[in-house]
């Protein structure tokens, strides 16, 4: 290539340039030829004038004609000069500078950067590669991380939730469809998971949980029904380990599904015999009564009662009054004994004097005087009442036939029978000695005696 000076700044510059590249300067009317490399000539009259500097190839040095530059640009084959520009065709260097002196010129001055540089289509088109380069880098990288994290990461956590699955890890298979959320199936995978963790648990006899499982899951497939049949199993199994209560609850809960209903009577009439052994005779009787004549539920009733009435022996229970009375009625066992022991009439408290006052007590009483005796009536069923009698036997020996109470009489009450004109009638004047009565309750029971010493 052939290089010219620029005038202006001395600068040399590809002889084809219009403006130089350094200075600006218009070179249409200012080229300058390129020097003569000749060797020097002779001149007459003695004196050496040098037209030239010789180059070598590898030492280019300025023209004599122009002052050296310290930052001038090397020629072709020069050493490189580290802030050196580069001159065009030679290759870009990332950190040439502009020369010494000479501002950068903004705005695209430097034709090495000018858009209408001989090399500028050519670095463009090396910049598009780059930036293609770079752009197409991060597009791969970016498509590959998208296809990483929703699609293969995605597929690799469902395979392994699945896997989990048929190796009956279900809480992982769970907590892994759970996360995944609408990626395939796995909104529905997660109901079957827990379906088949319920169907698991069943077989492993933790009725309990399966049936929470089941009954999480609501209409899933046939959930229900297999609520209801590990829920049944579940009772089963309390019948058959003697946890009769529990099994009860659980077949009448159940109402009509499968053969509950016979199941519930059956636990329940267990149940109740339970109750008896463990004297809980109340429970017992609810029990029975309920079953009506569901097995030997009637006589089992009335063991039941029975057992209440001998444990709460209190004439003011009127509960036991009620059993025992019905008992005796239907004679059974002892229960006439039992009722007659606690209902029986009693008088206490007898004593004689001469006057209705029941506050006097008189060892002896005259054969003239009146005779009355007093006493307290006591005993009988709750809120009952009877005719009493009595029979006297007088001094003599003579007796009275029972006579009848003019009215019933009730417990808790202060009675007399009395002899206002005394004992004696015929004869006026009888024998002196000692003078009893004897008291009978309507089932001609004694229920009280007394006597007293007549005198003269």
């Amino acid at each position: 290539m052939a290089f010219t000076i620029c005038p202006k700044c001395g600068k040399q510059i590809p002889e084809e340039s219009k403006f130089c590249i350094f200075c600006g300067n218009k070179m249409t009317e200012n080229k300058v030829e390129e020097p003569d490399r000749s060797a020097p000539q002779s001149t007459s009259g003695g004196t050496t004038v040098t037209s030239a500097i010789p180059v070598d190839d590898n030492d280019a040095v300025p023209q004599q004609a122009q002052p050296f530059q310290p930052d001038a640009v090397p020629l072709q084959g020069q050493p490189f000069q580290p802030d050196a520009v580069p001159q065009q065709g030679q290759p870009f260097l990332p950190n040439a500078v502009p020369q010494q002196a000479q501002p950068f010129p903004i705005g695209g001055a430097n034709p090495a950067y000018a858009p209408n540089a001989p090399h500028s289509k050519k670095s463009h088109k090396k910049l598009w590669i780059i930036l293609s380069s770079v752009l197409g880098g991060i597009l791969l990288v970016t498509g590959l991380t998208l296809a990483f994290v929703f699609i293969i990461q995605p597929q690799m956590k469902y395979n392994g939730a699945k896997a989990a699955l048929e190796e009956q890890r279900f809480d992982e298979a769970y907590q892994a469809f759970t996360e995944l959320d609408n990626y395939k199936d796995s909104k529905n995978m997660v109901k079957e998971t827990l379906y088949q963790k319920g169907i698991y648990l069943l077989e492993k006899k933790k009725y309990k949980e399966s049936m929470a499982v089941f009954e999480e899951l609501g209409d899933y497939s046939d959930s229900r029904e297999q609520y209801q049949n590990a829920y049944y199993t579940y009772g089963v199994e309390l019948l058959k380990n003697g946890s009769y209560q529990e099994a009860s609850d659980v077949f009448y809960y159940l109402g009509d599904y499968s053969d509950s209903k016979e199941q519930y009577r059956l636990a329940y009439y267990h149940y109740g015999e339970q109750l008896i052994d463990e004297e809980s005779f109340e429970d017992a009787i609810d029990v029975f009564e309920s079953l009506g004549n569901y097995s030997e539920s009637k006589k089992l009733l009335k063991q039941a009662k029975y057992g209440y009435a001998a444990n709460h022996l209190d004439r003011s229970d009127l509960t036991t009054y009620e059993y025992l009375k019905e008992l005796r009625a239907a004679n059974y066992v002892d229960s006439k004994k039992l009722y007659d022991s606690l209902y029986a009439w009693k008088l206490t408290n007898i004593h004689f004097n001469t006057s209705q006052d029941d506050t006097l007590t008189k060892k002896s009483i005259s054969k003239f005087a009146p005779v009355y005796c007093h006493f307290e009536f006591t005993g009988g069923p709750p809120d009952g009442s009877t005719y009493i009698f009595c029979k006297a036997t007088w001094p003599d020996g003579s007796t009275l036939d029972k006579t009848r109470s003019n009215d019933k009489m009730s417990a808790g009450f202060t009675y007399w029978w009395g002899w206002k004109n005394g004992i004696y009638n015929n004869p006026e004047h009888g024998k002196k000695g000692t003078f009893s009565l004897v008291f009978y309750d309507e089932n001609n029971n004694m229920i009280g005696k007394g006597s007293v010493k007549i005198t003269e």
